[in-house]
């Protein structure tokens, strides 16, 4: 009985784990975009050009399906945005 209880919810975790994943890359590219959007000459063409380079793969990542691979690339383009820009 209790080999069901965890199958079931092994089994009911895991598409909540995709739509939790689906959420967050969709709310980091939604925050990635407004950076873009609003950069100013305080963002060095660098940071911008590599958030735009992480938006693409991310992109990429979420029309495949692939949730993981998207929010990986959205974290790690948020940690560009919030360097501080002498380290």
């Amino acid at each position: 009985m209790k080999k069901i209880a965890l199958v079931l919810a092994a089994a009911l975790a895991l598409p909540m784990a995709a739509m939790a994943d689906s959420k967050l890359c969709d709310a980091n590219l939604t925050q990635l975009k407004d950076f873009i959007a609003t950069a100013n000459k305080n963002a060095t063409g660098v940071k911008v050009n590599a958030v735009q380079d992480h938006i693409d793969q991310a992109e990429k990542a979420r029309a495949a399906g692939d949730y993981e691979s998207c929010v990986n690339h959205t974290a790690q383009a948020l940690r560009i945005i919030h360097k501080p820009a002498n380290r």
